[in-house]
């Protein structure tokens, strides 16, 4: 199966969120476990750019 991650997902992981890294880390994780694909979409790209930057 195929998912779109959204970008708040990305950055719980990335900025370690205290509330919702846990959760987000499942997703991540699944891919491993499970037979699904993640994706994120370009702008999630640029916008994780901006952010973190």
């Amino acid at each position: 199966m195929n998912y779109l991650v959204d970008t708040n997902v990305v950055l719980d992981i990335a900025l370690d969120r205290d509330n919702y890294f846990k959760d987000a880390s499942e997703i991540f994780y699944m891919t491993e476990n499970k037979n699904i694909r993640l994706y994120i979409s370009t702008s999630t790209i640029t916008d994780l750019y901006f952010i973190i930057k």
